[in-house]
């Protein structure tokens, strides 16, 4: 993870194998987001990967 986002940065949201899930612009800085427990870090605005590429075991 970059450690100088500010928000309003567009940012990307990648997985862990580095495959591009979609981007959008930054809804906290980057300490924020590191302190954070949960909530959003993010405002998508495009999504790239296919549904379903990886199977469902988020709820």
């Amino acid at each position: 993870m970059a450690d100088n986002i500010q928000k309003n940065d567009i940012v990307a949201i990648e997985t862990l194998k580095g495959e591009l899930v979609a981007s959008g612009n930054s809804l906290l800085n980057s300490n924020e987001i590191l302190e954070a427990d949960s909530g959003f870090a993010v405002n998508v605005s495009k999504v790239f990967m296919k549904p379903d590429t990886y199977p469902r075991f988020w709820k």
